[in-house]
C-alpha cells in the first residue's frame, strides 16, 4: 500500500487544500479524509484504509470541480465542529 497524499490542515486554509486536492484528482481518483488532527489525507481509492466514516470527505475523480471538493471538505468541517459543540 502506498503512502498517502498530505493536502494541508482543514482548519486553516481550506481554500488551499481544495486546490490541493483539485490538482491530485487530475492525475488519478483519491478517496480524501481528514484524520483526528484535521489533516487531509487522500490515496488512490484501492488503497484507501479503514477509517471512521466522519472523517470521509470523499472518493474524487477527474470530474470533481474545487465547488464539490470543498462542499465536501466543508461537510466534514461541520460535522467536526457541531461534534465539539455537542461534547
Amino acid at each position: 500500500m502506498s503512502k498517502p497524499s498530505t493536502f494541508g490542515n482543514l482548519y486553516k486554509n481550506l481554500e488551499q487544500v481544495r486546490d490541493r486536492v483539485f490538482r491530485g484528482v487530475l492525475h488519478n481518483p483519491l478517496f480524501v479524509w481528514a484524520d483526528a488532527n484535521g489533516v487531509v489525507r487522500g490515496t488512490r481509492p484501492e488503497n484507501a484504509p479503514e477509517v471512521p466514516t466522519a472523517w470521509i470527505a470523499g472518493t474524487f475523480d477527474v470530474g470533481a470541480t474545487p465547488d464539490d471538493i470543498e462542499k465536501d471538505l466543508r461537510l466534514v468541517l461541520r460535522e467536526r465542529c457541531r461534534d465539539i459543540i455537542l461534547d
